[in-house]
């Protein structure tokens, strides 16, 4: 069986992959699944692997006992086996390996619904350092001389081969994606099977929804960047824009979405979580429901000194970064999320937060500074064993809370960067639970402001490091629409 976009449905609720791993004998995949029927019974579903959107093998009933998938689900009444393990042969997957295979249950309609993984091979590129706003939080914004520089229609093949072996690919950085002239061209050279994603502030959606749709998937969800429901609020942090514009265009991106038939790619409502907007939360959570229902959220880079030297003045108001951190404000912040979250729940809506970021702050900062409630180690860190992203200036990262770059894909070439000596050295520190210097100081969960021990110093930045850093006092006036 060849899966075609129409096929595709939502990801399937209860069930997981383990493990798709190439081993001596050939592909390895492992999880598990179950459908649920009436009464409380449940059994196997019917699980397609397919490689590139080809159907490779197909299991009818599961192959491995799981008490913890037992345990997991007392109101469930498993009648089968619900764990599976297969191996393929090597050569059903080409040249992308493992990043090719998906594996679907197959609905009695005749779609089918993804199994969800936690595990992913990531890539995000920025296609352009350009943007059509002026948001005072951005440090495109806050960093003088930003780069404006944009992927060619040339590089596409070699970017193309670079993410062969990648299975989520993010196609954002610090500038509007939408605005790159090689947006269009690169959607229609992307792998099919893959999760692409991007973030968008939505002005131009309605320029780019036919193009979006017909590679939907592999795009697999469109963030949307609002920051504020509130009309003039709106004005402030998302400067340039126009609330009332950018609704439209979602509307309408959903409706000839649905009108095709398709499910994907899935609308969230992105914020950015700060003093600002957080009692806020729960109106996000309402209005997603005439959309998919996910809200996304963020905090604000949790970098010491990113503004200083900067006054940034925006409608005739001045947005103070660092008092707008919800770290200043913890408990009344936790409170708003934790009810949101209910109200989330209640209503049936998913709020995202991603890898960087806790869900809640702690009461109080540590002696670093960092305010998040959950803290993980240097080698927990999914983003140095391998993740990429790659600005459009040549600027090469692991993700977009490192503070110095790893190396430039433009003067060394983008065929180097998964072998070079920097990357590989990163890697084994990470794996050691040390702080590379390229990390030092980021705001993450993983490194929470620490400092590397490498020896080495550098001005901390976020992402951004292809501008300067204010040296002189400088003021920014945006003028809101």
């Amino acid at each position: 069986m060849k899966l075609t976009a129409s096929m595709f449905a939502m990801a399937h609720p209860d069930g997981w992959l383990d493990r798709i791993e190439a081993v001596t004998e050939g592909i390895l995949v492992e999880g598990w699944a179950f459908q649920r029927h009436d009464q409380g019974r449940c059994d196997f579903p019917v699980v397609i692997i397919t490689a590139d959107w080809t159907e490779v093998a197909r299991l009818e009933l599961g192959n491995v006992a799981r008490q913890d998938v037992v345990d997991a689900f007392p109101d469930c009444r498993l009648e089968d086996k619900a764990g599976f393990s297969i191996l393929l042969p090597s050569d059903v997957v080409g040249e992308r390996g493992v990043a090719a295979i998906q594996v679907f249950v197959l609905n009695p309609n005749g779609t089918v619904s993804p199994l969800k993984k936690g595990f992913k091979t990531g890539l995000q590129v920025e296609l352009t350092g350009r943007c059509n706003l002026r948001c005072p939080m951005c440090p495109s914004v806050i960093y003088s001389d930003f780069h404006k520089k944009e992927l060619s229609e040339s590089e596409i093949p070699d970017l193309v081969e670079f993410l062969q072996d990648r299975d989520f690919i993010c196609l954002d950085g610090f500038g509007e994606s939408l605005l790159a002239p090689v947006f269009s061209p690169l959607l229609d050279a992307l792998p099919r099977a893959s999760e692409v994603v991007f973030h968008t502030n939505g002005l131009l959606l309605d320029k780019k929804t036919d193009q979006i749709l017909k590679n939907a998937p592999p795009i697999a969800w469109v963030a949307v960047s609002l920051d504020s429901l509130d009309p003039e609020k709106y004005s402030r942090l998302r400067a340039g824009s126009s609330l009332q514009k950018v609704l439209g265009n979602l509307r309408e991106f959903k409706r000839k979405r649905d009108e095709m038939g398709l499910v994907y790619p899935v609308i969230r409502l992105n914020l950015t979580l700060m003093r600002e907007n957080y009692l806020e939360l729960e109106d996000f959570v309402r209005l997603s429901l005439d959309f998919d229902g996910v809200v996304e959220c963020n905090w604000l880079y949790d970098v010491e000194h990113l503004t200083d030297g900067v006054n940034i003045e925006v409608g005739g108001q001045v947005f103070d970064y660092e008092s707008n951190k919800l770290k200043h404000v913890a408990h009344d912040a936790n409170e708003h999320i934790d009810a949101a979250f209910d109200l989330a729940r209640r209503l049936g809506v998913e709020i995202v937060f991603n890898s960087y970021f806790n869900e809640s702050l702690s009461e109080s900062p540590d002696e670093e500074g960092f305010s998040g409630a959950i803290k993980r180690s240097v080698s927990e860190c999914p983003h140095l064993c391998g993740d990429f992203m790659l600005q459009a200036d040549g600027k090469v990262q692991n993700c977009v809370w490192q503070t110095a770059p790893l190396m430039d894909w433009r003067e060394e070439g983008m065929a180097n960067v998964k072998s070079h000596p920097r990357v590989q050295a990163v890697r084994e520190m990470a794996a050691e639970d040390r702080i590379p210097y390229e990390c030092s100081g980021a705001g993450c969960s993983y490194v929470r402001l620490r400092k590397s021990d490498e020896g080495r110093t550098h001005d901390i930045r976020v992402g951004g490091y292809s501008g300067d850093r204010v040296t002189e006092k400088k003021k920014i006036k945006i003028k809101s629409l």
